[in-house]
């Protein structure tokens, strides 16, 4: 028993009568429906204090289990002010904390000595590494085209059978027996087959696991499990320990965090067990929560069981609650209609005199589109904040996820309003640490194959961290790439920046100072030595080596260094940790491992805190739980944004077995869009776009739903093109338009003048001049991905197959499969690790089945690799080259081979549109008004025939042949591109116009996107005035 506390008798005090029942049930099962705003952690917290003042039950008795550490954190904070010293003991944990404590203090009970908990990586390696073992016939690897998604998928299922601790080879008789039982088709039979040979891998996997001495999360609470089940003393030990067991948030356990709370008051018929939870707001089915668990302890215990449901809510008006219950009524599956022998219906009463009686109707108001969205929203922020009355930090924009807040964030940093945004970053793509791994591959690189990596060697020579002007770097480029007197002298740019201090004195740079040349020539002497240390120096140091050459000092002075050291810090975090795990591995190891979480989209996440901890807050309505506001405004509710189906399991599951019918699904999403209105106190504003893109978007449901409420005022609204003007210019003033300065136009000039134009030119310049001008003028050398190398060697395989055709022989399979694994070794330095071994199986899967399928169409009369040049096309010189033409007479198809997704290049990609049909969101920019560049690259073909005088041919279409074969292993017709009229004269002009602008030097225009290379490292490169025109 412990004495009152002030702070504790005020707070028993402050309880309304279904808190103090709830408060005052010391024994048995209870469980408390505590909705929005009903005062949940004062009721645990006051709880506790209780029962340490009416039992004899010690602080070390009580076990409270939270959903996360930072409730965790709140309620012993709270638990503090009211029980002193003593809160310390009480166990407040979340159920995985709970378990790794019990694993620690029974070490030898589970015999785990020495593991480490596993990174998403390392389950991704171990994976990879029993998939690549599987007999190629098995379903887990017969018509797989990436190892990684697949082992990616495997980790994904494995990860969902531990949170709802489900048996293996239940899961494989209950399929079995589905397939015995049922008429399936073939495309269901075989996901069901495949769904097997995943769960058949679940026991291999863990033993992989505890080979490699490592363990995940979910492990600690399947162990526990186990450890409970198999030692009764175990457990009667903790059952002894623990009198008085609460649960926060329970709607959202899991479903092996529901069998420890099981085995944990199995002893009892009536434990004292106390759960609270509000079915309303399970929002987090995606990490494992599963709202059937209250259903389930209600049937366990509703004998005994006291269910108390709280009504009274201090937050909201008395409007926003009444507009709350009409949406969630909706839903069918809610406690108060699905539990046996209780009914309630959750009528929650404003109960806050504050903001009770607010007469402020929420509104429901449709913009034109999300820019004039985002405009209200921030042009009512400022009338808020006009008043002096209304704190920053009472505003909040939510939405669905990140990155819709992107223009409500763009506006109120442009018009300076302070505001808050908590986002996990990715340090991976932190320029800093992108500049850190660059030069690592760099100098990794350049260890292995001399003097042949300056592509690399460009970029870092252009980083802002050695001062080096990009004039200079460009200038030093050219000279190498296309000036005799250097090509003969100079064979890579490491060999000319190491003699830097000629420069000066020969005179023989126009751009280049005295601090250039001392910056270039420190640069080269750090890199000899950077080299040196790839073989003999654990990597921490090496990274080191590479901070003090200058890149600690240019960080310290900019003006984000905070949050640059910061990303420093989880970098080196992120090293430390894979040293340890193995103490020798190499930079070359390093840099795979790095490039494997790219591959696979994993993120090293930096929890990150922008902006002013007094301003508007822009949340997620995942990460606003928990929180209110005296102003919410709800944007982006539009179906595509709050009804899109989540991802599933990634394998056809057991029908019996699968937690979620679409009609869960949406339940789940009323759920978030309800938790997300209950954030509010008084004046709530749900905004949606009526277009995005001019297409028209349909609105949410839920908002269907609330616009019949008469709680509710719905409206439009639209935003004049005079009242938008400031706010787009305010938001695009940092983009100004700005030129690259050009090097010597003299070195430039004999390129120039005997330019000839080639499709994959007029494509890129089309795309961004700036990116030409860099690529094909500067000829700054680029790197070819695994996947363009890939294509090559299909491409050259195919090449040389064709041309040891004798007659109309067609050799036989083996033929091509052997000049595509002799092209493969050839280039096996541009594959990383188990790239090429991958590569190599899907590639020769592909060149099979595309021979077996193709054998009989193909033609003998062939012409294999045809170049044609300097062909005259309305006086613009172009050229190509062929990859088969097909003749028959006069006749001709023209063929090109693809490798790819053929679906991704149609649907996505938008290859073979013509200019001005539609495209989507995530199209390259230029497609649409341009056309595809498959499309074009068709049509240049057709021209090459059409205008060289040695040819008498008449192009009857163009082929894109497409090698791989689709996820359902079939492999795609050709594409078949019939050109008109129309089409060649549209392409004569795109070609007319780029050749001009190339001939008259007019490259210096960046093509404005995000995601563009040389657009980004021109706007960081050149000061204002200097940098590049964008596009707006």
């Amino acid at each position: 028993m412990i004495q009152k506390s002030k702070a504790y008798n005020e707070a028993f005090a402050r309880l309304n009568k279904k808190q103090r029942e709830a408060v005052e049930q010391i024994d048995g099962p209870v469980m408390v429906v505590a909705g929005p705003g009903t005062g949940k952690t004062e009721l645990l917290t006051t709880r506790i204090g209780y029962l340490l003042q009416n039992t004899d039950t010690g602080a070390d008795n009580i076990l409270c289990l939270t959903y996360t550490d930072t409730a965790a954190v709140e309620m012993r904070k709270r638990l503090i002010r009211y029980i002193g010293p003593l809160a310390h003991r009480i166990n407040i944990q979340t159920f995985h904390a709970f378990c790794n404590g019990v694993i620690l203090e029974h070490p030898d009970e589970f015999g785990i000595h020495g593991l480490e908990l596993a990174s998403d990586i390392d389950k991704i390696e171990i994976l990879q590494e029993i998939l690549l073992k599987l007999d190629p016939k098995n379903p887990m690897k017969a018509g797989s085209r990436d190892l990684y998604s697949s082992a990616n998928m495997l980790k994904r299922l494995f990860e969902d059978m531990k949170k709802e601790s489900m048996n293996p080879k239940e899961l494989i008789r209950i399929t079995k027996e589905e397939i015995e039982t049922s008429d399936l088709k073939k495309d269901k039979l075989s996901r069901k087959l495949k769904f097997i040979a995943a769960v058949e891998l679940y026991d291999i996997y863990r033993e992989r696991m505890i080979a490699k001495k490592r363990y995940d999360f979910d492990d600690m609470i399947l162990w526990v499990i186990r450890a409970f089940n198999s030692s009764e003393d175990l457990l009667r030990n903790y059952q002894e320990k623990f009198q008085y067991i609460l649960v926060d948030e329970f709607q959202d356990t899991s479903g092996s965090q529901f069998e420890i709370l099981n085995l944990l008051c199995n002893y009892w018929d009536d434990p004292n067990l106390f759960v609270v939870g509000d079915d309303d707001q399970s929002i987090y089915r995606f990490q494992g929560a599963n709202i059937e668990n209250i259903q389930l302890f209600y049937e366990k215990f509703k004998d005994s069981l006291k269910v108390i449901v709280l009504e009274e809510n201090y937050r909201s008006s008395q409007n926003i609650l009444n507009l709350s219950k009409s949406l969630i009524s909706n839903n069918i599956r809610r406690l108060g209609n699905s539990l046996d022998g209780v009914s309630f219906d959750k009528n929650l009463l404003a109960s806050n005199p504050a903001v009770a009686d607010a007469d402020i109707v929420p509104k429901i108001l449709t913009c034109k589109n999300p820019q004039q969205e985002a405009i209200y929203i921030v042009r009512q922020i400022e009338k808020l904040l006009s008043t002096d009355k209304v704190p920053p930090s009472e505003i909040a924009v939510l939405y669905p996820k990140n990155a819709l807040a992107d223009n409500v964030r763009e506006l109120l940093e442009a018009r300076n309003i302070p505001y808050q945004i908590s986002l996990n970053t990715n340090i991976l793509e932190s320029k800093l640490v992108e500049s850190l791994l660059l030069i690592a591959n760099y100098v990794s690189q350049e260890r292995k194959t001399p003097f042949r990596n300056d592509h690399l060697l460009f970029s870092i020579l252009n980083m802002p961290y050695f001062d080096i002007d990009p004039l200079v770097v460009a200038e030093l480029q050219h000279k190498l790439r296309y000036t005799d007197k250097f090509k003969k002298k100079y064979f890579s740019l490491r060999q000319l920046i190491s003699e830097a201090d000629q420069f000066v004195e020969n005179n023989l740079f126009s751009s280049i100072t005295n601090n250039n040349y001392h910056n270039l020539l420190r640069l080269s002497q750090n890199i000899e030595k950077w080299i040196q240390l790839v073989d003999n120096e654990i990597i921490s140091r090496i990274f080191d080596n590479f901070l003090y050459s200058g890149i600690l000092t240019y960080v310290s002075q900019q003006k984000k260094h905070i949050e640059m050291l910061e990303d420093l810090d989880s970098f080196f975090t992120f090293i430390k940790n894979e040293s340890e795990k193995a103490p020798y591995i190499t930079l070359d190891q390093f840099i795979e491992k790095v490039n494997l979480f790219k591959r696979l989209r994993f993120k090293i996440l930096r929890s990150n805190t922008i902006g002013s901890s007094k301003g508007v807050i822009l949340s997620t309505v995942h990460s606003s739980k928990g929180k209110e506001f005296e102003h919410v405004f709800m944007l982006g509710c539009i179906k595509k944004h709050w009804e899109k189906k989540w991802g599933g399991w990634g394998f056809s599951f057991p029908e019996k077995l699968i937690r979620s019918s679409d009609g869960d699904d949406q339940e789940e999403k009323r759920r978030l869009f309800y938790v997300g209105i209950t954030r509010c106190k008084s004046n709530l504003v749900l905004t949606l776009p009526e277009t995005i893109e001019d297409v028209v978007e349909n609105q949410s449901i839920f908002i269907s739903e609330l616009a019949e409420s008469v709680y509710s005022l719905s409206d439009s609204v639209e935003i004049t093109p005079q009242e938008q003007l400031p706010y787009i210019l305010d938001k695009h003033s940092k983009n100004e338009e700005v030129t690259v300065p050009l090097i010597d136009r003299p070195l430039i000039k004999a390129r120039v003048d005997r330019y000839s134009l080639s499709v994959s030119h007029l494509n890129k310049f089309l795309e961004c001049p700036l990116s030409f001008y860099f690529e094909y003028i500067v000829g700054v050398p680029m790197i070819e991905n695994s996947a363009i190398v890939f294509g090559s060697v299909a491409h050259h395989a195919l090449e040389y197959f064709f041309k040891s055709m004798k007659g109309s022989a067609i050799p036989a399979k083996e033929v091509l499969l052997h000049l595509f694994e002799e092209e493969m070794f050839r280039k096996r330095g541009s594959f990383h690790g188990k790239d090429f071994e991958q590569r190599m199986i899907s590639g020769k899967e592909a060149l099979s089945k595309y021979y077996e399928e193709r054998r009989s169409q193909w033609s003998s009369e062939v012409k294999i690799e045809m170049r044609c040049k300097d062909i005259l096309v309305d006086d613009c010189k172009i050229n190509g080259k062929i990859d088969k033409v097909e003749i028959d007479g006069n006749n001709v198809v023209l063929i090109d081979y693809k490798t790819g997704n053929y679906k991704n290049n149609v649907d996505k990609y938008k290859v073979f549109n013509r200019p001005g049909q539609r495209v989507r969101k995530d199209t390259k920019h230029h497609v649409e008004n341009f056309g595809g560049n498959l499309w074009r690259q068709a049509v240049f073909y057709k021209l090459l025939i059409m205008n060289d005088p040695k040819l008498n041919w008449t192009v009857q279409h163009v082929n894109f042949d497409f090698i791989e074969a689709d996820k359902f292993g079939n492999i795609p017709e050709p594409h078949s591109v019939v050109i008109s009229n129309d089409d060649l004269e549209m392409v004569k002009t795109q070609i007319k116009s780029v050749y001009n602008q190339i001939k008259n030097f007019e490259f210096n225009r960046g093509c404005g996107s995000e995601d563009c290379k040389w657009c980004n490292h021109a706007k960081e490169k050149y000061e204002k005035g200097e940098k590049v025109a964008v596009d707006i």
